[in-house]
């Protein structure tokens, strides 16, 4: 499991990191973007659903990172 940890999760934190950048790049400089384009594909059912939808993308994003860089320097990955 450690071996699999440590191979694997240097590409994951690329994954999260490149998701973390599209997300914020796409908000623009108001936030309002990737909100509204999102809002008006109608994939959320609110406008709400949607802000909650971005907000857990962004947290999502850094939070793995979080978790990940413990993760590797307890496992003494790189």
């Amino acid at each position: 499991m450690e071996s699999f940890l440590t191979n694997i999760l240097p590409t994951l934190r690329i994954i999260s990191t490149i998701v973390a950048i599209i997300v914020l790049v796409s908000q623009g400089p108001q936030g309002e973007g990737l909100l509204q384009q999102l809002n008006e594909t109608r994939i959320f059912a609110s406008f709400r659903e949607t802000q909650f939808f971005l907000a857990i993308l962004t947290w999502g994003s850094i939070g793995f990172w979080e978790i990940s860089n413990f993760l590797t320097s307890t496992l003494g990955g790189k």
